[in-house]
């Protein structure tokens, strides 16, 4: 059984931790997020990505990266953006615009599941 001289230098450890932790505090929460370093590059805006509301993200074989989002999907280039939505009158688009998941086949598909009807099969 610990003495009373252990329990007093554990806590005045933990007290000690805690106060420089309390001091710390103040310089930790001023650094901005993202970092500044330009390793973050904002891409988009509420005209491209719908909301700017991301639900998914994949980068396929070819380097393209899609962005599922509540109203479609989105195929990013590097440079521009195409939108791809549900299209009442064709079976070549997507089964619903709120996509839920994407899965990369390693052929290169790429697998949607979006609401309300479950899955769309993109190449």
């Amino acid at each position: 059984m610990p003495q009373l001289s252990q329990l007093i230098r554990i806590s005045a450890r933990q007290l000690l931790v805690t106060v420089i932790m309390l001091l710390l505090y103040p310089a930790v929460a001023a650094v901005p997020f993202p970092p500044e370093t330009g390793l973050f590059q904002p891409i988009g805006d509420e005209e491209q990505i719908p909301d700017n509301v991301v639900t998914r993200l994949l980068q396929d074989q070819q380097g393209f990266i899609w962005i599922g989002t509540p109203a479609g999907l989105l195929r990013y280039d590097g440079y521009r953006f195409r939108r791809y939505t549900q299209q009442t009158n064709s079976k070549n688009s997507l089964a619903g615009n709120f996509v839920i998941d994407m899965l990369l086949r390693p052929d290169g598909n790429i697998w949607v599941i979006t609401e309300p009807f479950p899955v769309t099969h993109k190449t």
